[in-house]
């Protein structure tokens, strides 16, 4: 017996029909489409019941907040436009950008999910590519400057960004996270009328 299948018995123990009045959190969604699978087939259910509610542990944090996920490439374009005001006319064209955008966009996602401080971040990226900079020393002063730019505006263009996604209520996923960590009782307030029992 798996433990999935320990977990629909125990459920089912405990709650019996009531079962489908709980919301499940899973780590992830494969875990959900099992439990799904078990519950259908289980012989102990001897009538008709409904499913609880079940939802992957990213899927329940997006659920929590009031931040709407954004399409990645939507996503692309708004850090498009911030760069285009933090570097007005030295911004390179959205095709030569376009990749170096989407590291930039997956390291602000990693600073958000783990609540990283961001100023901290960004000055130790700043001060450790102003070392590497220095090793730059067969190369002329302007390509110095080109390597150095960026990451020293990176934390204007992330702060830039979160405010234009926030005043829009849209979010990627890492300041969804960060936006339920730091609004956690909040959330918790107004979704637990809805959700009263919730297994994890």
């Amino acid at each position: 017996m798996t433990f999935i299948e320990k977990l629909l018995d125990d459920l089912l123990e405990k709650h019996g029909t009531k079962i489908s009045d709980l919301v499940i959190v899973f780590p992830n969604r494969r875990a959900g489409l099992f439990f799904q699978k078990y519950f259908q087939q289980n012989p102990k259910i001897k009538r008709p019941v409904f499913l609880p509610e079940i939802f992957a542990i990213s899927d329940f944090i997006t659920y929590l907040s009031d931040l709407n996920p954004i399409d990645p490439l939507e996503l692309v374009f708004e850090l498009y436009q911030v760069y285009q005001q933090v570097f007005a006319k030295q911004a390179k064209p959205f095709a030569q950008f376009y990749s170096f955008g989407k590291m930039i966009l997956s390291d602000f996602e990693e600073i958000d999910k783990h609540l990283a401080d961001p100023a901290r971040i960004f000055q130790a990226l700043k001060e450790f590519q102003t070392i590497e900079a220095s090793d730059l020393e067969d190369h002329p002063s302007k390509y110095k400057d080109e390597f150095l730019k960026y990451w020293v505006k990176l934390g204007c263009i992330y702060e830039k960004l979160q405010t234009n996604l926030l005043d829009s209520k849209k979010a990627y996923l890492g300041l969804i996270f960060r936006d339920v960590a730091e609004h956690c009782a909040q959330y918790q307030a107004a979704k637990t009328q809805q959700c009263p029992k919730i297994i994890f």
